[in-house]
């Protein structure tokens, strides 16, 4: 994720103190996460194992996992980064507020209660 990026190059560009460097392990795991379950996914769809009526649940799960990645790695961005790449680098305000747009458009609370209800009645869990 561009941001992340932007964040490791904040990174190299002087030696970041202690907070610094949580911010950027915070996105780093944010992201490592939603990939570990995107590609999870994946997987799950070329076996043939999402279908039925856990499958729309089962890509709510994933699109929550992303979202909440997302939010994560913009929120640590904004506090590791400071306001002046917002202002002073064209490419990063945009990707910023590219970002929040498309995440806007989530329905998060409505979504998890899809996957609350698909839980309940018994769809897979990794946590079972």
């Amino acid at each position: 994720m561009g941001l992340t990026r932007r964040m490791h190059r904040a990174a190299s560009d002087r030696e970041p103190d202690q907070i610094g460097l949580s911010l950027l392990g915070r996105a780093d795991a944010a992201l490592t996460a939603a990939a570990a379950v995107l590609t999870d996914a994946a997987s799950a769809v070329d076996a043939g194992l999402v279908e039925g009526e856990h499958a729309w649940p089962r890509c709510v799960r994933v699109r929550s996992v992303v979202h909440d990645a997302c939010e994560t790695v913009l929120t640590a961005a904004a506090h590791a980064l400071g306001p002046g790449p917002l202002a002073g680098e064209e490419d990063h305000a945009a990707r910023v507020a590219d970002l929040q747009l498309y995440l806007r458009q989530h329905k998060a609370e409505r979504d998890a209660a899809a996957v609350g209800r698909a839980v309940a009645d018994g769809m897979p869990v990794a946590w079972a």
